[in-house]
């Protein structure tokens, strides 16, 4: 992917990176802090992806964010846990993939919890 970079070079390289090549990863709102805080430490942009009213990943906000980013040519990737340390509530990783899919998205889940 190429987006790891030196902390002290991180900002100066976004500001001049054409914003189509600045990968996109979107996270859930349940994640380990191990998962977003890698993600935000690199080039890429991190997005949370909203809960649903049953807790689990909203999925017409992600199609809405997929979407957005698909329509603005920037690579995507979308990072989530297959399961919820915390509150042991598990991600439909079969229903987020396909979405993922359907916008050409790399899908990639942590399953540790699992």
């Amino acid at each position: 992917m190429g987006i790891a970079v030196p902390s002290i070079l991180r900002d100066r390289i976004i500001k001049c990176m054409p914003s189509e090549e600045r990968w996109v990863v979107l996270v859930g709102p349940y994640e380990h802090h191990s998962n977003p805080l890698s993600w935000r430490q690199s080039l890429a942009e991190v997005i949370e992806i909203r809960l649903d009213k049953d807790g689990s990943i909203d999925m017409e906000d992600l199609r809405q964010k997929l979407k957005s980013y698909r329509d603005a040519d920037r690579p995507i990737m979308g990072s989530f846990s297959a399961c919820s340390i915390v509150t042991g509530f598990c991600t439909d990783t079969r229903a987020v993939t396909k979405l993922l899919h359907q916008f050409g998205t790399f899908a990639c889940f942590d399953f540790a919890a699992r």
